[in-house]
């Protein structure tokens, strides 16, 4: 797990409000939850099913730059979703 402080001071020292985080091993998505609390969109992934139904069950009940959820996507749906474009 990473710890919570550090990365509140990497996004807010690195990013500006309303910017994208992209964290390709989301893990256990502290990266998630500190750009809820800090006003940034982000764009979590992890390869292991395990942590998607994790981020997903504990994101989805945070509030996300007022009307916008977060969205969720399996490996499959997004790989679909980006050959439909």
């Amino acid at each position: 797990m990473f710890p919570e402080e550090l990365v509140k001071w990497i996004v807010k020292f690195y990013s500006y409000i309303g910017d994208i985080i992209l964290d390709p091993f989301a893990g256990s998505s502290t990266v998630g939850r500190v750009c809820q609390q800090h006003n940034r969109y982000f764009f979590l992934m992890d390869i292991n099913e395990k942590y998607f139904k994790y981020s997903k069950s504990g994101l989805s009940k945070s509030n996300l730059l007022s009307n916008n959820p977060p969205k969720f996507y399996n490996y499959n749906q997004l790989k679909k979703l980006i050959e439909d474009i």
